[in-house]
């Protein structure tokens, strides 16, 4: 009798332990959802450290491929270019002799400039036409009737555009009416009138 109520006793002690043992499998099995919240996190944090190290080579690689660009555009500026430092040489070799030298620099001249009109370099058309804020800085005002007011005279800087994109302004004189004498000699505009 006494082995039966040890086996029962043993045998309630068991039940009871896996009656407390089993609300815990069913946690372990199910996660709390502050422990989901933690796995999101940790999964979401992963996520953003392969994208930043993608983004990083990408960015790398963009950088290299960039300077790549610019050292192949550079070799293919200075290649048509070395024609120039030839006539330069040919020209300094003729200094002594003024007509050869002239010629030398004045094929130079045209060497370069048709160099840069095959990158799509052009001169701004600026003579005998209206000023253009777009195109031009005006330095000086000169009184001229034969021209409409604010009419480019003269050029005295040449500007240029890299297709049509102006990457310098020309720098112009411009006109402007003359002043009229008054009775008094006080000067009055003729266009205040």
């Amino acid at each position: 009798m006494k082995d039966h109520k040890k086996q029962e006793n043993t045998h309630q002690e068991h039940e009871k332990q896996s009656t407390e043992t089993q609300p815990e499998t069913k946690e372990e099995k199910q996660p709390s959802q502050q422990e989901l919240q933690e796995l999101k996190i940790q999964e979401l944090t992963a996520l953003l450290q392969r994208l930043q190290a993608d983004f990083d080579n990408f960015r790398k690689h963009t950088d290299k491929t960039s300077k790549e660009s610019v050292f192949r555009g550079n070799i293919a500026v200075i290649t048509k270019l070395l024609p120039i430092i030839d006539t330069f040489e040919l020209a300094l070799r003729n200094a002594q002799n003024k007509g050869e030298f002239e010629k030398g620099m004045g094929l130079l001249y045209f060497q370069l400039m048709d160099i840069l009109k095959g990158f799509g370099l052009r001169p701004i058309d600026t003579i005998h036409i209206p000023f253009d804020p777009y195109k031009h800085e005006a330095l000086l005002r000169e009184e001229n009737n034969q021209f409409p007011e604010n009419t480019v005279l003269s050029i005295l800087q040449k500007g240029y555009a890299l297709n049509e994109t102006i990457i310098r302004y020309a720098k112009v004189k411009v006109s402007k009416k003359k002043e009229e004498q008054t009775n008094n000699g006080v000067s009055q505009d003729k266009t205040s009138d």
